[in-house]
Formats: structure tokens, C-alpha cells, sequence
């Protein structure tokens, strides 16, 4: 089930999250632990392709190169790929 198809309702007691309601159930805690197995996939891929600007105990901050170079500017850019060692692609 997707976290889109949990319901959000309101009753006498005010609002009640499916999806809330369910992430405090021993299920829930497990669904959310085999999400999370998926992290060291996604940093991986994140590092591979350089989108890594800032990452700390399981806490990471991702960026287009795009973004990057327009909002640090080219010269910081080209640092931050030298020194995440990204594969550049020549097309």
C-alpha cells in the first residue's frame, strides 16, 4: 500500500492518520526499516553521480550540478566534482 492511500479522517475526537496510526505499529516500524535498508543503494548512486553536497549520520543533502553551478558558480563546482572523484561523462 502506498503512504498516498492511508486515509487522514476527522471524527468527535478531531484527526485521526491512518498513516501515523499505522508507522506505531511493530508492521509499520518494519516497513519503515526496510526503506531504510534501502540507503547505502541510494548514497551510492548519489556518490557515483556526484549529487552528494553535504551528508552526516544518515542525514544527506542532494543537489543537481546544475543548481550547484549556478548558485556557487563554476569554479566551486569544478572543486566539489574533483574532489567527490565524479566520472565525468563526455557525450
Amino acid at each position: 500500500m502506498k503512504a498516498s492511500e492511508f486515509k487522514v479522517r476527522y471524527d468527535s475526537n478531531g484527526k485521526i492518520d491512518e498513516l501515523e496510526e499505522f508507522l506505531d505499529t511493530e508492521e509499520g516500524r518494519v516497513s519503515l526499516k526496510a526503506l531504510d535498508a534501502h540507503w547505502a543503494e541510494v548514497m551510492a548512486l548519489a556518490e557515483r553521480y556526484g549529487f552528494i553536497t553535504q551528508a552526516y549520520g544518515g542525514v544527506a543533502t542532494l543537489a543537481t550540478h546544475e543548481v550547484v553551478k549556478r548558485k556557487l558558480g563554476t569554479t566551486k563546482e569544478v572543486k566539489r566534482l574533483r574532489m567527490c572523484n565524479t566520472e565525468m561523462v563526455r557525450v
